[in-house]
């Protein structure tokens, strides 16, 4: 598995934990002054680095060989984690645009 995952996407992988810091920091940031536009931010990091998280994943297990059940290969693995990707995405930011509504109807 780790041989694997070192076939990754480098850029993807590093990305992704540059993003994952980022978000922890716009967290605090945000608990702290109570900024609904640093919320936003962080969960925008957040999203980021749970979409460059899939692609990274998707690309090491796209370059799986190909076995006998799947001889063609694993090459289109990365659109299904892509895709998924998108839907998280999707949440968060429903999430995020859900917030900052209860936030403007509360003040």
């Amino acid at each position: 598995m780790i041989e694997l995952l070192k076939k990754g996407n480098t850029s993807s992988g590093i990305a992704a934990l540059g993003n994952t810091v980022l978000a922890i920091l716009k967290f605090f940031a945000a608990a702290f002054s109570g900024s609904g536009t640093m919320f936003a931010s962080a969960m925008h990091s957040l999203a980021d680095a749970i979409n460059q998280g899939f692609v990274y994943f998707g690309s090491s297990l796209a370059e799986m060989k190909p076995s006998k059940r799947f001889p063609s290969g694993f090459g289109r693995l990365v659109n299904i984690f892509c895709m998924i990707a998108v839907i998280v995405v999707s949440i968060m930011a429903y999430e995020t645009i859900f917030k900052r509504v209860e936030a403007a109807s509360v003040s």
